[in-house]
């Protein structure tokens, strides 16, 4: 039977206050899609720092799932605005946009 929700305290799943390394951003993927759940928590509420690779790895991973929302939870505010930073430059990069080659851009 499929669970609808879950949610994962982060300090508890890793052990610590920081998560700082893409792996541990793809170890939280692979514990995701192993959970047969439709909504999944993230509860950062013991998380004291995270680096920008850990979100750039976290948000396009996430972006991969199929059938499976993720949702942030008791982010500090520095958290936060990290998070939509990572956010907004994956959505405005060049990397996750098509480039038309045939268009000349005169500088």
């Amino acid at each position: 039977m499929t669970m609808y929700r879950i949610t994962l305290p982060l300090s508890d799943v890793f052990d610590s206050s920081s998560l700082v390394t893409r792996s541990a951003a793809s170890i939280l993927i692979k514990k995701i899609e192993e959970l047969n759940v439709k909504e999944v928590t993230l509860d950062f509420s013991e998380i004291n720092h995270t680096s920008r690779s850990f979100f750039d790895e976290l948000v396009s991973k996430t972006k991969c799932l199929k059938n499976q929302k993720i949702l942030f939870k008791n982010l500090s505010r520095d958290l936060e605005s990290l998070y939509h930073f990572v956010d907004n430059y994956q959505c405005n990069s060049s990397r996750f946009k098509k480039i038309d080659k045939s268009k000349k851009v005169v500088i």
